[in-house]
């Protein structure tokens, strides 16, 4: 008997297809016997190929702080970490949602905060949303099968890893002076509890009454998950308060490590009776 470790079935694992941008993929535990180790060691060999490293362990902080410029740690999102395989189906789910907040969300928002706004500037400012845009865009090179060029791909790429570090540098800079206990916090704590309480019971209830499955789990978490950062950038642009912004972000986060659990469990520990009410 020869055993032979970390192998891989060259006959049932081949590329469907050659692409200039090629990556490795590793998903999975990050423990020692899973040889990540011994892949960190041949990323640092082979600079010139990028590598992806989706998972959770002991070695996550070993791997995050490796120091190597091709290296990408990804983790596991929330969601995906509940319903395993079900990938494909949240990011459709994500992306409806992005498609409706920034087309109707901020419709509303803009003839809000201007009466004299136009539809047609409106709808230009809504068509022009980068969000927006990626996700029209995500799903034309998806289905037309496009290649984009490596060098426009790590450019994107870049930018993309340096989005969300940007925006939380503006929220620190922003907190620097001490917190004060006013009008705008307690504006935010409650925004926060609607968030993190109210709207996930409406969804459960959405769900009990009128669907009767398990299709909308996934939905019903989403909406209790904290305001994200993304909120403060368009409070930027849209002029808003950006102190009540950046207390709903702090305390919905710091809420969620409570509320997201609860959630969690009542909708996995419920689902086959009150999510899967069976029809007359």
């Amino acid at each position: 008997i020869r055993q032979i470790p970390h192998s891989v079935d060259t006959e049932i694992f081949v590329p469907r297809k050659k692409s200039s941008d090629f990556k490795i993929l590793y998903v999975g535990r990050l423990i020692k016997e899973k040889g990540i180790r011994d892949l960190i060691e041949i990323a640092r060999e082979l600079t010139e190929i990028n590598f992806v490293i989706a998972g959770d362990g002991p070695l996550r902080n070993e791997i995050e702080n490796c120091g190597l410029s091709n290296v990408a740690y990804l983790g596991f999102p929330y969601v995906s970490s509940i319903f395993s395989g079900q990938e494909a189906n949240i990011s459709i789910i994500i992306a409806s949602y992005i498609v409706l907040t920034f087309t109707f969300g901020l419709l509303v928002l803009e003839s809000t905060l201007n009466e004299k706004a136009s539809i047609r500037a409106t709808i230009k400012g809504i068509i022009k949303n980068p969000l927006l845009l990626s996700v029209i865009f995500g799903v034309i090179f998806y289905q037309f099968q496009i290649i984009v060029p490596t060098y426009l791909s790590k450019t994107i790429q870049m930018l993309g890893a340096s989005s969300s570090p940007t925006v939380l540098f503006a929220i620190g800079i922003f907190l620097i002076r001490k917190i004060e206990f006013n009008r705008r916090l307690l504006h935010s704590t409650i925004i926060t509890s609607i968030k993190l309480i109210i709207i996930p019971i409406i969804f459960l209830l959405a769900n009990i009454i009128l669907l009767k499955n398990n299709s909308f789990q996934t939905s019903i978490i989403e909406s209790g998950m904290p305001t994200a950062i993304t909120v403060f950038a368009l409070s930027q642009k849209y002029s808003l308060d950006k102190e009540i912004v950046i207390y709903s972000v702090i305390i919905g986060t710091i809420l969620s490590a409570i509320t997201l659990p609860i959630l969690t469990s009542f909708i996995i520990e419920n689902a086959p009776s009150t999510f899967s009410i069976k029809q007359k």
